[in-house]
């Protein structure tokens, strides 16, 4: 009763927001993604109704703002080859069927469709602060669910923070608020956004999630050399870099504790079996040109040396494996295309920092699900189309 209430709510709120603005239900939609439903709803999945709801909202927004041409003539098709390679030669099985792989598929979609919206700078600004904003959302929420034993607020055993999300999750958010964030902060000059960036660092930090804290550092280079070159000519920003420092010694040690505790076992480097799993993956690659079929993965629930690793924390394993060496080099070609636009279109003071954002989802991609979890694939690919000055325009008013 729970799970059709609550996609009862989501779907009254987004066909009212998909008459006023398109951007304002893509906000809706990134909103209700901050909370983990499957910890307490088993009746519907409302994951998959956020999906097809952001599909549906992407392609209106496409047609009354507009898509781009170029980007939507390339990318999608190409998108298409990589899914029809992998499934010409797959071995449909039991748990393995045609709406597995058109259901996985789709995110991949949705997140292109995306890059090829052409917004408008009042609507990326409304969508780059709403993607700033989602970790402390979760955050927020998280209390109330927690309080009446919907979610639990600490993962890791207690030892993390997790929101009304995973903290696998939380640490997407608070990533890509950063990214967000320095967006922002570049755009409008205003400061408040770079304590923004800094909260989602923290919160990052507090999710011991090594990959997320490895790529938000990343994105936060430029920010950090800015503010020590402040620091240099400033005296106000030399006293807040030496506070700052101090106060932070104590919480960076009890994070490197903790960072350590689980990189570290026996003077051996941990990395929570995702060594095996990658391996024990590639050996089982039936077909390595064209991969095992699109999402097949997901459905190895049987095989028990994946264990935890269904999901492969790691975009490359995980390409390799569902589409072979084809699909994988159209995927990185596809990718290396998005990079190229968003630099290709920006003046030269964001150039560098644009690179290390693409720098930090390449790294991101090798240790988690970058793609195939769309609450990291979907935000993170509105931040970037918002990073790119769009081009020539189709659009069909509506």
């Amino acid at each position: 009763m729970l799970g059709l209430s609550i996609a009862i709510l989501i779907l009254i709120i987004w066909v009212v927001a998909l008459f006023r603005q398109p951007d304002m239900s893509i906000s809706i939609l990134l909103l209700f993604s901050v909370i983990y439903y499957d910890n307490f709803i088993s009746n519907i999945q409302i994951d998959l109704l956020l999906k097809i709801l952001f599909l549906i909202t992407f392609i209106i927004a496409g047609l009354r703002i507009g898509f781009v041409s170029k980007y939507l003539l390339t990318i999608i098709p190409s998108a298409f080859v990589i899914y029809f390679i992998s499934i010409v030669h797959t071995q449909w099985t039991y748990n393995y069927s045609l709406v597995d792989s058109i259901t996985a598929f789709t995110s991949l979609i949705i997140g292109l469709l995306i890059f090829c919206v052409n917004f408008n700078k009042q609507q990326e600004l409304k969508i780059l602060n709403v993607v700033s904003v989602l970790a402390i959302i979760s955050l927020i929420v998280g209390i109330p669910l927690s309080a009446v034993h919907l979610v639990d607020y600490f993962g890791r055993d207690g030892l993390a923070l997790a929101g009304a999300s995973l903290a696998t999750n939380l640490s997407f958010f608070g990533t890509i608020g950063v990214m967000a964030s320095e967006t922002l902060k570049n755009r409008t000059n205003l400061s408040r956004y770079r304590w923004l960036e800094y909260i989602n660092f923290l919160i990052v930090c507090a999710t011991l999630t090594r990959g997320g804290i490895l790529a938000s550092i990343l994105i936060l280079i430029p920010e950090l050399l800015n503010f020590l070159k402040l620091a240099v000519y400033k005296t106000k920003y030399l006293m807040i870099f030496f506070i700052g420092l101090l106060a932070s010694i104590y919480p960076i040690k009890l994070l490197y504790n903790e960072i350590s505790k689980r990189t570290f076992q026996n003077g051996q480097l941990n990395t929570s079996g995702r060594f095996d799993a990658w391996n024990h993956i590639i050996a089982i690659t039936n077909n390595k040109w064209y991969g095992n079929g699109y999402g097949y993965l997901k459905t190895m629930t049987g095989d028990t040396q994946l264990a935890a690793f269904t999901a492969a924390h790691n975009e490359y394993v995980r390409s390799y494996f569902e589409t072979g060496i084809i699909g994988s080099t159209i995927l990185i070609i596809i990718l290396l295309s998005i990079f190229y636009w968003t630099l290709r279109s920006r003046v030269t003071k964001e150039f560098s920092y644009i690179i290390i954002c693409c720098m930090a989802f390449l790294l991101y991609a090798f240790t988690d699900n970058c793609i195939t979890n769309f609450r990291f694939w979907i935000p993170v690919m509105c931040v970037f189309s918002c990073m790119t000055v769009q081009g020539h325009s189709f659009k069909i008013v509506l």
